[in-house]
């Protein structure tokens, strides 16, 4: 179990990362609206020439978020015989999208440049999420990391974007990416709000480039 002295601070969501994350989804949703129309009219036609691919547009998963349940939104990359198969075993869509299973045609060059992701920015907006921070668990996986004594999580608002995505094509293991959640969580809640702000900008910055270099899957 974790030592109580080892947990870090909590990592509340202070008025300038607040203001900082509603500003930029704000502008963000604006200035991506015609892409993100775009993508969902690529899944429209995606499924009126293959039946395998045919499904919504948009879907939501249960997550967890500073301890809180939210319905987490996404443009559909996976066929949904496939997001049933996974459903049914207890697992999310995450473990088809690692395993590189079920996707859609139009949805793997959706994944590559994390264009899934961009129906998040209303999870934003809502505070359901931060830009930066670690991603969201699913509620078994939060169950079990609470079991194991890892309570970081519970700690901060669930991000867009954080250190696993800072690091993508690096990590050699899910492990790895989880020790990065908890890395973002330890650092972020020893600092002041604007040296906070300044490192989440530093990681958007990182993982823009990852964005532009393709590393999405």
């Amino acid at each position: 179990m974790t030592n109580p002295t080892d947990v870090p601070p909590p990592v509340g969501v202070d008025s300038l990362k607040a203001t900082f994350d509603k500003v930029l989804a704000t502008f963000g949703l604006l200035a991506t609206a015609p892409l993100l129309g775009l993508a969902a009219l690529a899944i429209v036609a995606d499924g009126l020439f293959w039946a395998e691919d045919r499904g919504p547009v948009f879907y939501c998963e249960l997550r967890i978020s500073a301890g809180q349940p939210f319905c987490m939104f996404k443009l559909r990359t996976m066929q949904m015989s496939a997001i049933q198969a996974v459903r049914q075993r207890g697992l999310t869509v995450k473990y088809l999208e690692r395993e590189n299973q079920g996707h859609t045609r139009v949805g793997q060059h959706l994944r590559r440049w994390y264009l899934d992701e961009l129906p998040q920015l209303v999870n934003i907006l809502r505070g359901e999420m931060s830009f930066v921070g670690p991603r969201p668990p699913a509620p078994f996986e939060y169950e079990r990391e609470l079991a194991k004594g890892n309570v970081r999580k519970r700690l901060a608002r669930a991000g867009l974007v954080g250190l696993q995505q800072a690091h993508k094509g690096r990590t050699q293991s899910f492990e790895e990416e989880i020790a990065l959640d908890y890395e973002y969580v330890a650092r972020a809640g020893t600092m002041s709000p604007l040296r906070r702000l300044v490192y989440d900008v530093s990681i958007l910055l990182r993982t823009l480039r990852v964005l532009v270099e393709g590393k999405g899957l």
